[in-house]
């Protein structure tokens, strides 16, 4: 057999095999073909304890919602000192009061916990009509309006936000990304008060909550509905305590922003972020008395719980267990970044192999191109066009230290100082114009970036500037072309859930490699040679 028919009929081997798994993964799974319907599960413990004055003290209790992707059930509460008040229970909220009927001051202990299930992908009939109550579009006038801890009607706030803005971005989103990337900035330090939004910014930091704050009254001081949302950050320990984050209507939907850990928008915000409560107030509330509190989290890992309708058995069962929706948000990132890598290496293939395109090898514009990863198509042209100035600025400087004669490894070194060097200097003059470049060159690695301008001063060298150049450019485009096919939402979510279509990318790469005709880029090269090998066989 030829090494020919031999790569074929494995190519078909693999491809079919991987069809038939990804068949049966679908046949399975049925409606849970996305994944669990929740990614993980866990328990929360809640214990409090003070003391409160028995004739009119109370204790309140915000409630988890039970919407989005969250999931509540099994809660319980349990006290041997405090009784549910009657009458009192509003929705997502709890009121104890003392069981005790004489006056006095009464020491108490109580505990609440509850079961969440988290990455829910099929949300019950009870979790939509919560969410679109707690999602639904802000009234006129709701969540604008200044507070005594968010004074988004201050001076100093009115300045500090016209200032952010200028005469830079108009539409909502860029404002907010603006007014974000500037309390995300501040520094995160805790606080034994929590603090105003103006005392923040007359910090220059703070807290969760600090910082929340601050961002909620600059977005409403510039007319963008915001609020806070205070929750959790689920990670199995014995302690922990609350996380504020803050959501801000654009686009007509709540767009979640966390300045302490620096993520921005729901695509980002892990599934690890458990909301409970939508309002700036504290999880507990207590009249009359004293309190402190603290939380549990237990990892059950487990997607269905006993008294599931369709619990998980036989296949089904089987690819429940080794979904990759199972893992860890930060897990299940790496792993959609190492799926796309043979897609990317794929239509590099195909642009250097069946196209002609000459690039800097072939896993630098798969990377480039998978760096791209978190950039709107929108900003694409930015991304390329700040990544080609940046490599003809380290060129240029390149040609600079090449009179100093250094050797390789100190080269490369200065070369990279260099360019951070630049960087921070663009960073800080776009600023001043209130140009948002930060968002787009923190997204490109040094260490590629120092590679190719050696590989483009090597290449220069050796075949020209003009060789050179059209290597760059080639880069540039299958690097652009790279994020075009395998970083739409659809081709990611399909990749992660479908690991198995790996075999076919697989097949397809093998097939590519015993390709021997001519590259698109050689028939245009040659054609009129090859218009000339053509006109004596049309004469005859």
């Amino acid at each position: 057999m030829s090494k020919t028919r031999l790569t074929v009929v494995t190519a078909i081997l693999i491809a079919v095999i991987s069809l038939l798994l990804l068949g049966l993964r679908g046949y399975a799974l049925g409606d849970d073909l996305r994944g669990p319907r929740g990614a993980s599960s866990w328990k929360i413990t809640i214990v409090a304890s003070g003391s409160l004055r028995t004739e009119e003290g109370t204790v309140a209790l915000s409630l988890p919602p039970d919407f989005r992707h969250q999931h509540i059930t099994d809660e319980a509460s349990q006290s041997k000192e405090l009784s549910p008040a009657r009458g009192k229970m509003q929705r997502r909220e709890m009121i104890w009061r003392s069981a005790r009927v004489d006056k006095g001051t009464q020491p108490f202990l109580l505990t609440y916990s509850f079961r969440c299930r988290v990455g829910m992908r099929q949300p019950t009939e009870a979790m939509k009509m919560t969410g679109r109550e707690l999602d639904a579009a802000p009234k006129e006038g709701q969540w604008l309006r200044a507070t005594s801890d968010i004074e988004s009607d201050h001076k100093e706030i009115s300045a500090q936000a016209r200032e952010l803005l200028g005469m830079g971005p108009h539409l909502p989103v860029d404002q907010v990304q603006a007014l974000y990337d500037y309390v995300a900035g501040l520094m995160n330090e805790p606080t034994l008060n929590s603090r105003t939004a103006l005392e923040c910014l007359h910090g220059g930091g703070g807290d969760t909550r600090d910082k929340s704050r601050l961002l909620v009254a600059l977005c409403r001081n510039r007319g963008i509905s915001a609020r806070l949302v205070g929750g959790l950050i689920l990670a199995e320990g014995k302690e922990t305590s609350p996380h504020w984050w803050a959501e801000a209507w654009i686009n007509n939907h709540w767009w979640p922003m966390c300045p302490t850990h620096r993520h921005f928008g729901s695509r980002h915000l892990p599934n690890k972020y458990l909301v409970l409560q939508v309002a700036d107030s504290d999880i507990f509330r207590v009249r009359n008395g004293q309190l402190r509190y603290e939380f549990t989290i237990q990892d059950l890992h487990a997607p269905f719980a006993a008294g599931d309708e369709n619990p998980a058995t036989g296949w089904r069962g089987f690819w429940h267990k080794w979904s990759l929706y199972n893992l860890q948000s930060d897990d299940q990132f790496l792993i959609k970044f190492l799926l796309l890598l043979p897609l990317a290496a794929l239509v590099v293939s195909i642009c250097r192999t069946a196209l002609g395109v000459p690039t800097f090898g072939t896993f630098t514009p798969a990377l480039l191109g998978l760096m791209f990863m978190n950039v709107p198509l929108l900003g694409l042209p930015w991304v390329i066009g700040i990544f080609l100035v940046i490599i003809l600025i380290g060129w240029g400087l390149r040609h600079l230290l090449d009179r100093c004669h250094l050797l390789q490894v100190p080269r490369v070194s200065a070369m990279l100082t260099l360019i951070v060097v630049f960087l921070v200097a663009a960073i800080v003059v776009a600023s001043q114009y209130g140009v948002l470049v930060a968002k787009y060159i923190t997204l490109f690695p040094l260490v590629i970036l120092t590679h190719l301008i050696e590989r483009f001063w090597m290449l220069e060298t050796e075949d020209g500037t003009t060789s050179s150049l059209r290597s760059l450019l080639g880069t540039l485009g299958v690097a652009a072309a790279v994020s075009l096919v395998a970083l739409p939402p659809p081709v990611i979510d399909f990749l992660f859930t479908y690991p198995e279509a790996l075999g076919v990318i697989f097949a397809l790469q093998l097939l590519l490699g015993r390709y021997t005709g001519y590259r698109l880029a050689e028939i245009f090269r040659f054609r009129d040679l090859l218009q000339e090998a053509r006109t004596p066989a049309q004469v005859s």
